[in-house]
């Protein structure tokens, strides 16, 4: 699982580099193990989570965290060359309506990631998690296919992509 989260998160930080951003927001950053790793001069991590960016702010001095809602960020619109979310919109009854929020700040792009079902379930019950709900973790709410991530992103984006880092998918929307 180690191996899979570090391509992931190289993944991730080649897809930010793309767009040789000066700022960066991470909405639903929790404790800021992404954000803290990307160098970006302007960082800043926004989430819900107090007890998550407590302990954000005691060990990454490179980053500005703040409390906020993905559906309502305290920012002016286009603020960000960069705006990301990863591994939240699983989490929302409404991941249509993040996701216009996320446009809303962004200037060049944005970036999701989402667990790639059904393989991001499958690999949650043969590791022995989540046995009851048969993998599938109690928060996730919504399911994403490449296809329903196609789907979500069309209806914000002109031009997207949606690429795989197994078990998850990432869109990528450009402004």
């Amino acid at each position: 699982m180690r191996k899979l989260i570090n391509k992931f998160l190289i993944r991730i930080g080649g897809i930010v580099s793309e767009f040789n951003p000066h700022s960066l927001l991470e909405a639903g950053c929790g404790e800021g193990f992404v954000i803290s790793g990307i160098d970006v001069p302007l960082r800043i991590g926004v989430d819900i989570n107090f007890e998550a960016l407590r302990w954000a702010k005691g060990h990454w001095k490179n980053v500005l965290f703040m409390g906020g809602n993905i559906y309502n960020l305290p920012f002016e619109d286009s603020s960000f060359d960069v705006v990301m979310s990863l591994e939240v919109l699983e989490h929302l009854h409404e991941p249509g309506r993040a996701l216009s929020e996320l446009k809303r700040v962004a200037k060049k792009g944005v970036i999701v990631s989402v667990p790639h079902e059904p393989f991001f379930r499958i690999g949650s019950f043969l590791r022995g998690k989540y046995i009851s709900t048969l993998g599938n973790h109690p928060e996730h709410i919504q399911q994403f296919t490449p296809a329903r991530l196609s789907k979500l992103f069309s209806e914000q984006f002109d031009r997207f992509r949606i690429l795989k880092s197994f078990p998850w998918l990432i869109g990528t929307g450009y402004l």
